[in-house]
């Protein structure tokens, strides 16, 4: 599955018992929740290529 968000944009809480999910930022950042826990995303390319 592929899923591409406005700025923004957010899927609703949800879990995956049996499964693993992975996100790949290809533009911009994000955040990444699981539990109490937050992870930001950014795409390194992106952020290397403007040093």
């Amino acid at each position: 599955m592929v899923e591409i968000f406005k700025v923004g944009g957010a899927t609703a809480p949800n879990e995956h018992a049996a499964a693993h999910e992975f996100f790949y930022v290809l533009y911009g950042e994000g955040i990444a929740r699981c539990n109490h826990d937050e992870l930001v995303l950014i795409n390194l390319l992106n952020k290397q290529s403007q040093s």
